[in-house]
């Protein structure tokens, strides 16, 4: 049976009392503790415990500006980042969107396991833009479905950064070394006559963004005006694996290891390398010119 003292009550009075009885009173305490006597202050320290556990985590900076969705801070932590693949000047009306549903796709792997919450998305500065996206495993349209919706991106203002979030559902955790390709199509109506999206150039094959480094390939059903180098899809919005402090930041790319991957994936780098021209960014130390050859080496 437990009681319920004031503890206030007790202690108000005790500055006028003797040493005695001060003496008396904190024995009494002291034997109310023994007996496990419940006072008002303790009752009040548990209703504040017990509100604020029912508070839970705070959201973070950038879930406050609405980046990230509602899944964020109780799933992922509070590192969101973005890698860019474009390095160049964004274009306003670099593609023009007529009736019809081409597709404008991006492969990409990472070297860590990642996050996916969303995609930065090109859009236009005249009207909202409809999208239909498809978020797979693999280099292609087909492939295992991650994610897919439809959705429309709102015109932007401003002439630097043109672009809204296109956020999936929920966030996607992905392996890494392994490809994944998001698909996206315009599907413009006839009253909707043309849309101008900006565009991105001088895009990068290898982007590395909090120690996570981002390899890009175009997608194999890709619409010409998207690629590597050009095109829609400028960025990708993720979290970093819980482990990501205890491993080093590793700015500089390892092409050996990228190179070294599954077969398919090795095949694909190397077609899109010849679709594109591009020389070779690894050549073997063990090539050496021979002695016939050397006047040219």
């Amino acid at each position: 049976m437990f009681l319920l003292v004031s503890s206030e009550v007790v202690h108000a009075s005790s500055s006028a009392l003797s040493i005695e009885e001060e003496s008396f009173v904190c024995l009494w305490s002291a034997v109310f503790s023994c007996l496990g006597v419940i006072t008002m202050s303790d009752t009040f320290s548990y209703a504040q415990e017990k509100r604020n556990s029912r508070r839970g985590p705070s959201k973070h900076a950038i879930c406050m500006s609405r980046l990230c969705g509602q899944s964020c801070c109780s799933e992922l932590g509070d590192e969101i980042l973005i890698a860019r693949r474009f390095s160049g000047p964004v274009r306003f009306d670099g593609l023009s969107l007529e009736e019809g549903k081409e597709n404008h796709s991006v492969s990409f792997q990472t070297n860590f396991p990642v996050s996916i919450i969303g995609f930065e998305m090109f859009t236009s500065r005249t009207s909202k833009v409809p999208v239909a996206f498809t978020f797979v495993e693999g280099t292609g349209v087909i492939g295992r479905v991650l994610s897919k919706g439809r959705t429309s991106l709102g015109k932007s203002k401003s002439k630097l950064k043109p672009t809204k979030n296109l956020l999936l559902k929920k966030p996607v955790a992905i392996l890494e070394n392994t490809w994944y390709t998001l698909n996206v199509e315009y599907p413009i109506s006839d009253e909707s006559n043309c849309i101008s999206l900006a565009s991105g150039s001088a895009g990068e094959r290898f982007v590395t963004e909090g120690g996570v480094t981002f390899t890009f390939t175009g997608g194999l059903e890709s619409h010409e005006a998207t690629d590597v180098s050009k095109g829609q899809i400028p960025g990708v919005i993720f979290c970093p694996d819980e482990e990501r402090e205890t491993r080093q930041l590793n700015k500089n790319v390892d092409y050996e290891h990228l190179r070294s991957a599954s077969a398919p994936n090795r095949d694909h780098l190397q077609l899109i390398e010849k679709q594109a021209s591009i020389r070779p960014v690894l050549r073997s130390q063990a090539q050496r010119c021979n002695s016939s050859a050397s006047s040219r080496c």
